[in-house]
């Protein structure tokens, strides 16, 4: 771990001997405070005696003191002000950092349309009390076979709402984990293949993370068509079709809904790359329910050789040169009416005009306003950008842009100027990273893959900078892989990494609490009311609090599907059977 000011020293936390979580120190009973006594009535002035004159002499000497001391005190302010650290606030100002109407809530995918994984309501969560967590409830979306949970759970309104590796969508009770509704099943994606498994198909069903507004569920299905469904009863109020699966399509990204200009925006993304799609954005109204525009990622001669020069629903050409995925959901600026995304598939066959690129349109015409690419130097096979552009406002600084490429390299960008290249940038892992960030107390907190801290390698990772240089205040391993976004609330970061949930201080990356679970988490964690909830690979919804919460610590089914069970019984059962693994997540 590094400390905040002592850069040079560095302390791990191998998993294997990670401190024990603090406990939380023992309050001390309150102090009565004694009632004022009345305050005497003032004795009368007296009358003012008149100032005897200067001598003028001395009047000027008196004038020219004065005036020092004046100058002295400003120049000593602004020193103050000049040799502060700009992100040491722990409570950084309002505006884009904290948008959300109800900031108990957790509304759309990392919280706010900025993306910047924090959530500004106030919570009797914080370091001084995290050590005292402890599950309130869990919910397993999966009976029988591998949930793959893969999206956010967002909470507003009292309900949890995630997509689930069957296809389904669910809306859990946030206090108590019981099941509201579940969706129609969404649809299911068998066009990957795994490698470990010859013949079984890896199977996406609905990594989308949802945004929950004016009384409906916005999200991307498993089957190529985007939902929207009634946020009371789970029923789809209507769908709109992006593209077919079994020709390449897949809804990987969260949309972007913003009523107050009518339309919602979806990223267009490819499964696995085989085939590649015409990547790109979709703007589609939020009354017809039709496309109103798509901005395509590749020019016009490459649309033509990608046999989509009709634009969506897609169709593929699989020797052609497509691409420009965009795999992560789009961000939004307000102040500037500004939508920001990242795309993919800038190396190897049929290299998009706009691919591996950080890209800025106008929300309301969708026109180009600004992009940036990466530099031939820095691109890797397979070279994608595979995340979400996060937008923040360091304390005192220029409004900023974050993302993180799968070549392991973070980039910084100055929103107003992102053309001319990132303002700094680090590499944060030696393999392929996709995790958005996360940013609060003043500081961007990036996770990451394959990592060396110190002298000592790490499977994962996550970091901590100054957003507006490249400064590590501190680093901490991780047991495996950083997939999901951290994410920030009252002085604490919450980052998943393989099967391990840690809550850090947000200052110093100390380790207040930590979860192991059975399987791996792949989606980010969310954070809302003071109540951590995350889903993982086993299909299990897990809700986190302090004691004294009303949720009980029982794990529930879905209805009619009997106990919870370990998904690793399920594929040890299947293995056994001499089925290939995939065969165990159709759900019939």
């Amino acid at each position: 771990m590094y400390e905040p000011d002592e850069l040079d020293t560095l302390e791990e936390y191998p998993p294997s001997a990670r401190p024990p979580p603090k406990a939380a120190p023992p309050k001390a009973a309150p102090v009565p405070t004694p009632a004022p006594a009345p305050a005497a009535a003032p004795p009368p002035s007296p009358a003012p005696t008149p100032r005897p004159p200067r001598a003028k002499g001395q009047r000027n000497r008196l004038i020219l003191v004065v005036v020092i001391v004046v100058v002295v005190v400003i120049i000593a302010a602004a020193v103050y002000v000049l040799v502060q650290p700009k992100s040491s606030s722990s409570t950084p100002p309002l505006g884009i950092n904290c948008l959300n109407d109800k900031a108990g809530d957790w509304p759309t995918y990392l919280g706010e349309v900025t993306r910047n994984s924090q959530n500004c309501g106030a919570s009797d969560l914080s370091s001084a009390t995290a050590g005292q967590l402890k599950m309130l409830w869990s919910y397993n979306t999966s009976f029988l076979d591998p949930g793959f949970l893969q999206s956010e759970p967002i909470v507003t309104n009292g309900t949890v709402y995630i997509g689930g590796g069957n296809g389904v969508y669910y809306a859990l009770n946030a206090t108590t984990g019981q099941d509201v509704w579940e969706s129609p099943n969404l649809g299911l994606d068998y066009e990957c293949t795994v490698s470990e498994v010859p013949g079984a198909a890896v199977v996406e069903a609905i990594t989308s993370s949802a945004t929950v507004t004016g009384g409906q569920v916005y999200i991307g299905g498993g089957n190529g068509y985007f939902y929207v469904l009634n946020e009371s009863t789970g029923a789809i109020d209507w769908s709109y079709y992006v593209g077919n699966t079994s020709q390449g399509y897949y809804n990987w990204a969260s949309p972007l809904v913003l009523p107050q200009l009518g339309y919602v925006y979806i990223g267009v993304a490819s499964n696995c790359d085989h085939p590649l799609v015409n990547g790109g954005l979709l703007q589609v109204s939020l009354s017809t329910h039709q496309l109103v525009r798509f901005f395509s990622d590749l020019d016009a001669y490459q649309q033509a050789s990608c046999n989509n020069t009709a634009g969506p629903p897609f169709v593929e050409n699989v020797s052609s040169g497509c691409g420009g995925s965009i795999w992560g959901s789009p961000s939004y600026d307000s102040a500037t009416n500004t939508i920001w995304a990242v795309t993919g598939n800038g190396y190897g066959l049929g290299v998009p005009a706009y691919g591996d690129s950080l890209m800025e349109w106008d929300a309301s015409s969708l026109s180009l306003v600004s992009h940036w690419t990466i530099p031939d130097a820095e691109e890797i096979y397979d070279g994608d950008f595979g995340t979400t552009p996060t937008l923040v406002n360091p304390v005192n600084e220029t409004p900023m842009v974050f993302a993180t490429d799968k070549n392991g390299w973070s980039y910084a960008f100055d929103r107003d100027n992102i053309a001319q290249g990132p303002v700094w940038q680090t590499q944060i892992s030696t393999g392929t990273s996709v995790a958005p960030d996360a940013y609060g107390g003043g500081l961007i907190y990036i996770g990451g893959h394959s990592t060396t801290i110190g002298t000592t390698h790490y499977v994962g990772a996550i970091r901590a900078f100054n957003p507006a240089v490249n400064q590590t205040r501190w680093a901490v391993g991780m047991p495996g892989e950083v997939y999901g976004a951290p994410i920030y609330s009252n002085g604490l970061v919450v980052v998943v990494g393989g099967n391990l949930m840690d809550v850090l201080n947000s200052s110093t990356g100390d380790v207040v609490y930590s979860y192991t679970a059975s399987l791996a988490f792949y989606g980010a964690p969310s954070i809302a009311n003071g109540v951590i909830y995350v889903g993982n690979t086993n299909g299990l919804v897990m809700a986190f609090g302090l004691p004294g919460g009303t949720g009980a610590s029982v794990a529930h089914s879905p209805s009619g599907a009997g106990p919870a069970v370990d998904r690793i019984a399920g594929i040890a059962a299947a293995v056994s059977a001499g089925l290939p693994i995939a065969q165990t997540v159709r759900r019939s």
